[in-house]
C-alpha cells in the first residue's frame, strides 16, 4: 500500500484529518454509539460528571492525553497516549534518519444533532521544548487514511503517526486540534505530553 507523508505546515493547509477506522470512503457515516455514562443524576436534574472532559474556564492548552474537549455544538475530540512506534522493516525507509516515530489514538464523538464531516478536522503536532514541526507520517498497518463522516451519536477512534527529532527537540509534543467549520469555533483545544517508551 502507498505510504504518504505530509509535514505539519501541509496538514495545517490541508488537513491532517482524521478518519473513522471503519470507513471505507469519504462519504462513509461512522454508527459506533458511544459508551453511555451515568444517569444516576438525571433525577437531581444535573448532568452526570465527566473526569476526563475539559474543565470550565480551562484554556485551549490546559488539557493532557486522556483528556476531551467539547466544543459548544456537543462535538467531542480525546486524544490518547503518545506511543514511541517501532517500525517495521518496510515502515522503516520511510521514518528519516535520527527521527523517532510517534503514535496517538484520537477518538471523535458526534453529541451533536448532524453528521460531522472528520474532513473539517485538522490535527498539528509541534515539539514543546526547542520548537520543531513535525513530521506527519502514515504506516499501512498501524494509522489511518483521511475520510468519512461520524453520525449523530457515534463516535470513532483512528490513529495518527509523527516523527520527532528527539536529539533536537526532545520528546514532549503538543498535538493541536482546529475545526474548519463555517462558524469556526474559537476554542482550538492543545493537548501536552511525553511521548511513552513502546
Amino acid at each position: 500500500m502507498t505510504r504518504h507523508r505530509a509535514t505539519a505546515a501541509l496538514a495545517l493547509a490541508a488537513a491532517v484529518l482524521l478518519a473513522g477506522c471503519s470507513s471505507s470512503s469519504d462519504d462513509s457515516i461512522s454508527d459506533t454509539p458511544p459508551a453511555s455514562g451515568s444517569d444516576t443524576n438525571a433525577e437531581a436534574g444535573t448532568e452526570p460528571a465527566d473526569d476526563n472532559a475539559q474543565p470550565d474556564g480551562a484554556a485551549d492548552g490546559d488539557l493532557s492525553p486522556g483528556d476531551t474537549h467539547t466544543w459548544d455544538d456537543g462535538v467531542s475530540l480525546t486524544v490518547g497516549q503518545l506511543t514511541e512506534y517501532t517500525p517495521t522493516a518496510e515502515d522503516a525507509p520511510f521514518v528519516p534518519e535520527g527521527e523517532t516515530p510517534f503514535i496517538a489514538p484520537l477518538t471523535i464523538a458526534n453529541g451533536s444533532a448532524e453528521p460531522v464531516d472528520i474532513a473539517d478536522l485538522a490535527i498539528t503536532a509541534d515539539g514543546i521544548t526547542t520548537g520543531g514541526m513535525l513530521t506527519g507520517v502514515y504506516f499501512a498497518d498501524v494509522t489511518d487514511l483521511p475520510g468519512g463522516r461520524v453520525a449523530p451519536g457515534a463516535e470513532t477512534t483512528i490513529t495518527l503517526a509523527w516523527t520527532i527529532d528527539e536529539a533536537a527537540h526532545g520528546r514532549d509534543v503538543a498535538i493541536a486540534a482546529l475545526r474548519v467549520t463555517e462558524t469556526m469555533p474559537a476554542a482550538t483545544p492543545t493537548w501536552s505530553g511525553t511521548i511513552a517508551a513502546p
